[in-house]
């Protein structure tokens, strides 16, 4: 068990007790932190919240942006926290989280969902569309586009016509 629990915060981590309860549905797992001192760190967020890490995690500057990327349905980065804003807001997890429990491919920007997107297939034919839910700076627009060629070239081989198509802002 505690095996598990370390490469949950290897995957997800910083993360709380909460989110790695949230995850695995097993409660009452404090004790995982307490038997693995030299394997987790402990780390205070911003708001307070305590958080645990694997232990000589290396992270970027805060001002290093982070990669933009296509999240998948059902993609336990939006999953594996009890508390998703620091991934999510509530305005757009309603638009992400379907009533019928389905949970829409996304897109993060810098590390946050930023709109939606979908591979179209037909004939020859092979694209990439994003609905983004915000107006998106051109140097983000990029990122996306270049996320979505290697997509798109890897999903869609053999297709002739390939392509990153963007929707207006909802």
């Amino acid at each position: 068990m505690d095996e598990l629990e370390i490469r949950y915060f290897d995957a997800f981590g910083p993360a709380t007790i909460a989110d790695l309860q949230h995850w695995s549905g097993i409660r009452r797992r404090r004790e995982v932190v307490g038997r693995n001192p030299d394997r987790l760190e402990r780390h205070v967020d911003t708001n307070g919240q305590e958080r645990f890490d694997v232990a000589g995690r290396v992270y970027p500057y805060a001002e290093t942006p982070a990669l933009a990327l296509f999240l998948g349905v059902f993609d336990n980065g939006l999953l594996s926290h009890a508390n998703r804003t620091h991934v999510i807001s509530e305005e757009d997890r309603q638009r992400v989280f379907t009533v019928n429990g389905i949970i829409r491919q996304t897109i993060l920007v810098d590390g946050f969902v930023h709109g939606l997107w979908k591979l179209h297939l037909t004939g020859n034919d092979a694209y990439v569309q994003i609905l983004p839910f915000r107006a998106l700076t051109p140097a983000d627009q990029r990122n996306l586009e270049n996320e979505g060629e290697a997509l798109i070239a890897f999903a869609a081989a053999g297709k002739t016509s390939l392509g990153v198509r963007f929707l207006k802002p909802e």
